[in-house]
């Protein structure tokens, strides 16, 4: 089956926008488990840190506990540890992502990130946006 990292940008983008194509790539893993998601500690902290600022928090429903949703997520996905990050990237804090795709046997990496997707392809991991990723992951529209 097919396996892929999606970063906490397009993790929160999905709960935010559920119509956009972060939105319906949550969806289809969710409802249809049309791909296993990986996902490591490190990923999963940096979600929900994110979900909590007041200014993506006041755009949740009420009652949202990002520590929740972030864990309820991992129960559904293959959890690989965090381990080092060879330096690739132009920034060094999305070298975790290539990391955890790696470890986790990933062939895509879902990002919305410049700094990313300029790679392309490393180490047998092609680096996608949401709209490319949707284009291959099987599911349909609801």
């Amino acid at each position: 089956m097919l396996r892929a990292v999606l970063d906490a940008n397009v993790l929160i983008s999905a709960l935010l926008r559920p119509a956009g194509p972060p939105g319906e790539i949550l969806r289809r893993f969710l409802e249809e488990g049309a791909f296993e998601l990986v996902l490591t500690p490190g990923i999963a902290a940096e979600t929900a840190r994110a979900l909590a600022y007041p200014g993506i928090r006041k755009r949740l429903p009420a009652g949202f506990v990002p520590e929740d949703w972030v864990e309820d997520l991992a129960l559904l996905a293959i959890v690989v540890e965090d381990g080092p990050a060879a330096r690739v990237c132009r920034d060094p804090a999305d070298d975790r992502y290539l990391a955890a795709a790696a470890a986790g046997g990933a062939v895509f990496l879902v990002t919305g990130d410049d700094d990313l997707l300029v790679l392309r392809e490393h180490a047998g991991v092609l680096l996608v946006t949401p709209r490319q990723f949707l284009g291959v992951v099987p599911g349909g529209a609801r």
